[in-house]
């Protein structure tokens, strides 16, 4: 194999488990060089298999824990920047090189919090007093009861379609389905994804005939208001449209979920997103139906869990990731569930006595 002149290492771990570097290379740095100093070590073949490290030879030099990093990893990003003639392209040795941090205590340092929270995932807590849904679900209720197949709708924006998700199998609306089958084993659950990006209420509401009554669905969740608050839509008259789609859902009978905004920088920063999350909210009491607060769990998250955004939001600063997704889908499961086998408890007058007791 061709040699290649780089300035790099790989990241490693001594033996108190502290981080260090350590340089790979044919040969020895020239005397009296410090070992921050600008010697480019001379890699006569590179290799690379999951869990091994990405360069090999026979000369290893050490640096001692947290010396050096910045300079390692700033000189091999600008050498691979350029391409490295003999080996291959630049981005495979990248995407190797990260490959072999994976899982070492320097990734943190090294490439920064996004490395930190890819190797630690967050733990998935519930939050019961947040998303438990106000209103009992009667129509999935009488179907797990019967046994019978249940069909779901998700419709939304690009929440739904899973922008900012690894796959397709990794978005909200597929994770859904599978923690809903995981509780409910013997029963056949489908959830459809309808969600399109870009779109806004208005948007979802002049395809609601054929993409959510059409499938005759038993529940619909409607994922809304992301978009009109990015835009800066008035708020005004969109409670109108909501009121039109969720009278569309309930005249088929079927229940019905909003999902408000996500908990999400860009979000946030926009003036208009505590009065959509108002608008929704009270469109949903006074039209009596669920609302899952997604924007209320995701901001617990960052403000009572201490989960940095880069956790939880992709990097466009707008759409959930994969362990959002799925950490998501787990809520909303479980409080699907738990309104669909809610005892439904009657009210009846207690008898008045008269006389002496």
């Amino acid at each position: 194999m061709t040699s290649a002149r780089i300035r790099g290492a790989l990241a490693s771990s001594d033996a108190t488990g502290h981080p260090g570097l350590s340089f790979c290379s044919a040969e020895k740095p020239p005397a009296g060089r410090p070992a921050t100093s600008t010697w480019e070590p001379i890699v006569s073949s590179v290799s690379y298999s999951v869990g091994e490290p990405l360069l090999s030879c026979s000369t290893r030099h050490r640096l001692p824990p947290q010396r050096g990093i910045e300079w390692v990893f700033g000189r091999f990003e600008r050498k691979t920047t350029g391409g490295i003639r003999g080996w291959g392209a630049a981005v495979q040795i990248q995407l190797k090189f990260r490959l072999a941090l994976a899982g070492l205590a320097l990734a943190a340092a090294v490439a920064g919090p996004s490395a930190a929270s890819a190797q630690t995932k967050p733990i998935c807590r519930t939050h019961a007093n947040l998303v438990r849904l106000a209103k009992p679900l009667a129509r999935l209720s009488r179907k797990l009861e019967s046994r019978e197949a249940i069909t779901i709708v998700a419709i939304g924006s690009s929440s739904t379609a899973g922008a900012g998700a690894s796959s397709r199998a990794a978005n909200y609306p597929s994770r859904l389905q599978a923690e809903l089958r995981r509780r409910f084993p013997d029963q056949p659950i489908t959830v459809i994804n309808r969600g399109i990006g870009g779109q806004v209420i208005d948007d979802m509401l002049k395809r609601f005939d054929r993409a959510v009554l059409a499938a005759k669905p038993d529940l619909v969740i409607w994922q809304l208001g992301t978009n009109s608050v990015l835009r800066n839509l008035p708020i005004a008259g969109q409670a109108a449209a909501i009121r039109a789609g969720l009278a569309k859902i309930r005249a088929t009978g079927a229940d019905v979920v909003l999902i408000d905004p996500q908990y999400a920088p860009r979000v946030i920063a926009k003036d208009a997103v505590e009065p959509m999350l108002m608008l929704i909210a009270t469109t949903a009491k006074q039209e009596d139906v669920d609302l899952f607060h997604r924007f209320a769990v995701m901001k617990r998250w960052h403000e009572k869990e201490d989960l940095t955004f880069d956790m939880f939001v992709s990097r466009d600063g707008v759409h959930m990731n994969d362990w959002s997704y799925a950490c998501m889908a787990k809520e909303l499961a479980s409080t699907i569930a738990e309104a669909a086998t809610r005892p439904v408890i009657s009210a009846v007058a207690a008898p008045i006595f008269e006389g002496p007791y």
